[in-house]
């Protein structure tokens, strides 16, 4: 159930397939997503984007191996980090003044979540791939909002913007941490940014580290001028954006125009986590027929 075999990017990477700047991250993972019920091929229509690829089956483990009920379990908990992620956006409707519901609407019935299951090993010095990279720095490239939950031992280190000085994230098991991703940061024209952070591997001769970690999303179709349009409903960043720029709100709104990147491919979250992806794996999508 390679990644490598799924023209969707689900499934499993193992220890030494990926590599965060140029260093391998000693940790293994599996990739699931929402809305993939049944077990049918990819077929590509005749008016589907590029990044329609992205939908496809799920590549579970074999029941024998981790139980009947693996499968239920997780489409379970992605639905219920479904509910709280729709929680947050509505608390986020209302810290930034935006309009009721114009956030909670990105959530539509087709909108694409992904799960990680992660499985970060102990330093290494001697065999292996060496190091104590669980997951170097870095942005959520494509991300929108995640939640980490860390199951048993920290290791999820922030960045602190005024300097050098990286902060262990203090949450269990009951709580999650929340990431902003550079899709959420370019959505508010950089007014909120996106989180630096890494994950630093358990100290050698100790057990594994495990997180479980959602990566809300939105509509792939989802342009990044309209998600820009909602936050320029906002009061609180119209404020940040005038104090920064002293700009009058229409200029401000002549600006935003400006600061999409996307006049081709990528102005979409869709094609811009299918360049990712690819990028990532060094690919680009599978044929027609292959199998998810």
């Amino acid at each position: 159930m390679s990644k490598y075999n799924s023209p969707h990017f689900l499934g499993f990477t193992a220890q030494g397939d990926e590599k965060t700047n140029n260093e391998v991250d000693l940790r293994e993972v599996f990739d699931f997503a929402t809305g993939t019920p049944g077990k049918t091929k990819y077929i590509r229509g005749p008016t589907d984007r590029d990044y329609n690829v992205l939908v496809g089956q799920n590549q579970w483990p074999d029941p024998n191996v981790v139980g009947t009920d693996f499968q239920d379990t997780i489409m379970e908990y992605m639905s219920c980090m479904r509910d709280v992620y729709r929680g947050v956006l509505t608390l986020l409707e209302s810290a930034l003044g935006l309009p009721r519901n114009s956030l909670l609407e990105l959530d539509s019935p087709s909108t694409q979540h992904r799960l990680k299951l992660v499985k970060y090993f102990p330093t290494r010095t001697s065999y292996g791939p060496t190091g104590s990279q669980g997951v170097g720095a870095h942005q959520d490239e494509t991300g929108w909002l995640t939640f980490v939950n860390e199951v048993d031992k920290p290791g999820l280190q922030v960045h602190m913007r005024n300097g050098t000085e990286w902060l262990e994230v203090p949450i269990g098991k009951n709580g999650w941490g929340l990431n902003v991703g550079k899709a959420f940061e370019r959505a508010t024209c950089s007014l909120i940014h996106a989180t630096l952070h890494r994950v630093q591997s358990p100290p050698a001769n100790s057990t594994p580290r495990h997180s479980i970690v959602f990566f809300a999303g939105l509509p792939l179709e989802q342009s990044y001028t309209s998600l820009q349009a909602i936050f320029a409903q906002s009061k609180i960043l119209m404020a940040m954006k005038h104090r920064d720029d002293n700009l009058s709100s229409t200029e401000y709104l002549q600006e935003l125009g400006k600061l999409v990147v996307g006049e081709g491919a990528d102005d979409t979250f869709g094609s811009s986590q299918l360049s990712m992806w690819q990028r990532s794996y060094n690919t680009k999508p599978r044929a027609a027929n292959a199998t998810g």
